[in-house]
């Protein structure tokens, strides 16, 4: 009997686990608050003047501006992005379609922001298309439009600001480089083993776009958030930051143990330097590699000046978020790669005792063909950019409308070619050295030459 009974408990312990802890709800339901909380972006005007430091907020930076009703549509705030070349808007178009199609269920209708390209470019006579607009079309409003540069690492700026810089006519703008080949067409797909590797190359770097549209939008690093790695918080961390693995490590130790006028460095060890570097923006930028300021812990002072809102809840499947292992799809030799990030909250133990983290995932799958845009980035975005008071988001018709696009299959017409993206899995972890991780890692096909890929820096607002 007591063997029947163990059996019925871990069978709705397992049903539990996977209700609870697995299940996705649909944000777009005004009850479902928990969802709304979980971000870490800019504020609305409303939310930063309603939080006790609002007299502290400096911030230039914020979300873009309502435009009027048009067209009887009702009023609607606009990201106008251009490309700074034709090459790059040949190069980039497949991928930034993908990319607007990934956030598509935090866009209007859904919310009353849109993405698009600058109107000077639409509608298109047949020779330019309206998505591979350039910044060169006459009449573009530079202060108020997103320019899409290439280059690498890459970066963008959070959020919106008119205020004229002095280095560059475009307050907003976002520096991309999708690497490796000149266009991710599906119509020029390699068939076979190739072709798995080509396809989910180009699924990185839509994900990797949509990554960086989020800080366009005004959404800040999910792992930068106050409190969330073990190095800083050892009673309830989120993550493991494996510092020795960050960019720039060795460089940065040595110049640290050299800095004996250092008056923030004072009583402190060299271990203790190099966290309190990966806390505080003027050393980051004085003793460690400007790359390493996309992992730094973001201060709660430096939150309220900037304009910052930070909610209770961790999202794990943020495409906001730094996969675990930033060399899977960029690295440029064969073995194991080196963790940056691991979740705190999901180990196992080794046969020695040791405990082993799983890896994370932007965009919640172990497949980039799969990941997404979180049901806590949809909701945020919609809270962010709110539809007019009395509208409602559209029903659901299809699974192309539906909130979550990655988790139902949708079908995602580019010219003459369909492509179809099929419904993410529960995922098991994955977790660090392990043989699914080595597997995962080598069938990505990273052998390429050139610098590894640690990721963006979002850049500051104070700084532009």
């Amino acid at each position: 009997m007591w063997r029947q009974h163990l059996i019925l408990f871990a069978t709705l312990l397992a049903l539990w686990y996977t209700f609870a802890l697995h299940s996705r709800v649909d944000p777009s339901s005004p009850d479902h608050k928990e969802l709304i909380r979980r971000s870490f972006s800019l504020g609305t005007d409303d939310e930063i003047a309603s939080s006790k430091a609002a007299d502290s907020y400096k911030g230039t930076r914020g979300l873009w501006p309502q435009l009027p009703a048009c067209d009887k549509k009702p009023p609607r705030s606009i990201v106008y992005y251009c490309f700074d070349t034709p090459q790059l808007a040949q190069r980039l178009a497949i991928l930034m379609q993908g990319a607007l199609q990934t956030w598509a269920p935090a866009l209007y209708p859904f919310s009353s922001l849109s993405i698009l390209p600058a109107p000077q470019c639409v509608p298109f006579d047949g020779t330019v298309k309206s998505h591979e607009c350039i910044c060169t079309t006459p009449g573009i409003d530079k202060l108020n439009t997103l320019i899409i540069r290439d280059g690498y690492p890459a970066r963008c700026t959070l959020g919106w600001t008119n205020m004229l810089n002095p280095k560059d006519p475009y307050p907003n703008h976002m520096t991309f480089q999708a690497r490796n080949q000149d266009s991710y067409d599906p119509a020029y797909m390699p068939s076979g083993y190739a072709g798995d590797k080509w396809e989910k190359r180009a699924a990185h770097y839509k994900l990797h776009l949509a990554h960086e549209l989020g800080h366009a939008i005004g959404l800040a690093h999910e792992h930068q958030r106050p409190g969330v790695y073990d190095v800083f918080n050892p009673n309830s961390p989120y993550l493991i930051l494996n510092i020795e693995h960050l960019p720039g490590y060795a460089e940065a130790k040595t110049k640290v143990a050299a800095a004996w006028d250092e008056i923030a460095f004072r009583g402190l060890s060299q271990d203790e330097r190099l966290k309190a570097v990966l806390r505080d923006k003027n050393l980051g930028l004085k003793y460690w590699d400007s790359s390493v300021s996309s992992y730094r812990e973001i201060q709660k002072q430096e939150m309220t000046e900037r304009g910052l809102i930070e909610t209770p809840s961790f999202d794990y499947d943020s495409v906001m978020l730094y996969t675990s292992a930033l060399e899977m799809w960029e690295g440029t030799t064969l073995g194991d790669p080196k963790t940056q990030l691991l979740n705190a909250r999901a180990s196992t133990i080794n046969y020695d005792g040791t405990e082993k983290y799983s890896w994370i995932w932007r965009g919640g799958s172990t497949d980039p063909r799969l990941g997404s845009v979180s049901e806590g980035d949809i909701a945020r975005v919609r809270k962010m950019y709110p539809l007019p008071p009395g509208s409602a988001p559209p029903a659901r018709r299809d699974a192309a409308a539906n909130t979550t696009l990655a988790f139902k299959p949708f079908k995602l017409i580019v010219g003459n070619v369909t492509t179809t993206i099929r419904p993410a899995p529960l995922q098991t972890p994955v977790y660090e050295g392990s043989d699914e991780a080595k597997k995962l890692w080598l069938d990505s096909g990273t052998t390429d030459a050139g610098q590894p890929d640690h990721g963006d820096d979002v850049e500051d607002d104070m700084d532009d």
